[in-house]
């Protein structure tokens, strides 16, 4: 007869901890044993453990894992709980409703909550070991525990393995019915104390902050009265201040606060900066574009930098537009009821600003309107992740504006003029505006109009300290190198300086900040000149050059 084993594991020990350990592993519901799994890693504080079941058309996801603070889950109140999708579909061939889950998710915060009921075939050579070492193939081992502080008359099953040849006797049910049946004897305690011995508790300690940073911190609606005067303290070393102004139908808000450390805005390299989301959207009344701005954030990194006093400056700082024959063409289209879309729904596809694979999205008929996504993954490196869609008739976004195109554009207090494109989401109709060579097109289009940024950027330091600017460029084989970028840093942690390397033919110049790590800081006297020469000897000549 063949044996089956299954293992049962309940924790009823949850201890709260800043810093937990949780399973990573994935499997599907035909072999749940992946999912018994020895990768654990230690989470950050605010993340609590999952697992998550996702069932599709043909098979059944299982994830052991952490949820990050980056999702919408995070507000959930308690997070001990079960989270359950469910889709409520109509079938056609029936004409009868239905009731389908998606997801199943048990969230919990103690460590290595997150494990699995398992149940698999036994092996041959564990068949012999069983006879071996047990007499018996088949047995229930059963680990309990009693906690000695608490009622000493009750147990707690802890784990339970039952190896097993009876029919179906692999059902989860199988746990309960064994402990409903089970009788137990509690022995003689006496020996082990009723009360634990007194402990001195350590003193409370508190950690300084890292480089704090002030910020004001408060909100309001009003552009007239908006006087922040409360603050805040976080590290520089993880963050900006920040003012963010909104404006969503009919209400402006402002927002003094800080930048939450896994908004994708930290990949923002320097401050200040200014950020503009703008919706250029097609009006169907009026057959004409409209252009609304939806969000100014200004970021600083100085003490008490993000004042009320800078709020009139925002909403003008730039504004970004698009030709109408280009938005015509390229998102509105022809009103053809089909069009091409690239579809790739589940995951960005990510490459540099000059080459993104689109045939890791193939091309659907699509009638309804076609979500194209342009995001910066990391701007340090140009790199860029495009996804794209046809979207569901049955979603929301398919109601609100069929043609528009939403932009976030990026400038920095060193490059003023220079206006990165962070973001772009394309909602077209138009034929085959999915492709990603539509957003080099649009880079190409767009015509930034620099309003207020003079006067934003008119402070770009704490006052009180003694800053440094320097010219900020690098240039290879470039006779001249023309350089307008300047960057600020505290004057008695730097420097400025060109740097000039010739390797071969080649000959790269940089103008810039001495690095702190740099073993030129100890150089006592400016300024100075460092010339480098290396001699060498040329085997094939015989001489030294």
């Amino acid at each position: 007869m063949i044996v089956h084993g299954l293992i049962f594991l309940s924790l009823v020990s949850i201890v709260p901890s800043n810093s937990v350990t949780c399973y990573e592993c994935g499997c599907s519901n035909i072999n749940i044993y992946a999912c018994d799994c020895g990768e654990t890693t230690t989470s950050h504080d605010g993340d609590f453990r999952i697992i998550n079941e996702q069932r599709l058309k043909d098979k059944t996801n299982i994830q052991l894992s952490r949820l990050r603070r980056n999702t919408t889950l995070i507000y959930i109140e308690d997070h001990y709980f079960i989270l359950l999708k469910e889709s409520i579909l109509f079938n056609q061939t029936t004409m009868d409703w239905y009731l389908w889950t998606d997801n199943a998710v048990l969230g919990c915060d103690w460590d290595l909550c997150e494990q699995c009921y398992q149940s698999q075939c036994a092996p041959e050579y564990l068949d012999e070991d069983l006879d071996e070492f047990y007499n018996s193939k088949y047995r229930i081992d059963i680990e309990v525990v009693v906690y000695l502080a608490q009622d000493r008359s009750k147990y707690y099953i802890w784990e339970m393995d039952v190896y097993c040849g009876a029919y179906n006797c692999t059902r989860p049910t199988m746990f309960q019915e064994i402990a409903d049946a089970l009788n137990y004897t509690i022995g003689d305690l006496s020996f082990f104390p009723l009360v634990r011995p007194t402990t001195i508790q350590p003193l409370p300690t508190t950690t300084a902050i890292k480089n704090p940073l002030k910020y004001y911190s408060c909100e309001c609606t009003s552009s007239t009265t908006c006087a922040c005067t409360s603050f805040e303290v976080v590290s520089l070393d993880d963050t900006y201040c920040i003012i963010a102004r909104e404006h969503r139908d009919q209400d402006i808000s402002f927002n003094f606060t800080y930048l939450d450390y896994y908004a994708s805005y930290n990949y923002i390299l320097e401050a200040p900066f200014v950020v503009v989301e703008e919706t250029i959207s097609y009006d169907e009344r009026t057959a004409r574009w409209l252009t609304a701005t939806n969000l100014v954030l200004y970021g600083c990194n100085w003490n008490s930098c993000n004042k009320s006093e800078l709020i009139s400056l925002l909403p003008n700082t730039f504004q970004m537009r698009l030709p109408e024959t280009w938005l015509n063409t390229s998102i509105l289209g022809t009103g053809r009821l089909v069009r091409d879309c690239h579809e790739c729904p589940d995951a960005p596809q990510c490459g540099t600003t000059d080459f993104l694979d689109s045939s890791r999205c193939p091309i659907h008929s699509c009638n309804t309107t076609c979500r194209v996504s342009d995001t910066f993954n990391d701007p340090a490196f140009e790199l860029l992740c495009y996804q794209s869609f046809c979207i569901s008739s049955s979603d929301d976004q398919n109601d609100i504006n069929h043609h528009r195109v939403e932009i976030e554009g990026l400038t920095y207090a060193s490059e003023p003029n220079d206006v990165k494109i962070w973001e772009i989401d394309l909602y077209c109709r138009a034929d085959n505006c999915s492709n990603p060579e539509v957003f080099k097109e649009l880079r190409e289009q767009i015509n930034i109009q620099i309003g207020t940024l003079a006067a934003l950027f008119n402070e770009t330091h704490d006052p009180t300290i003694p800053q440094r600017r320097c010219y900020d460029c690098d240039c290879f084989n470039e006779i001249n190198c023309n350089c307008t970028r300047t960057t600020i840093k505290s004057a008695n942690t730097t420097y400025c300086l060109i740097l000039h390397k010739d390797y071969d033919e080649d000959r790269w110049i940089t103008l810039g900040h001495l690095g702190l790590d740099s073993s030129r800081v100890h150089i006592r006297d400016l300024p100075y000149l460092l010339l480098e020469e290396s001699i060498s000897y040329n085997a094939t000549t015989g001489r030294w050059n």
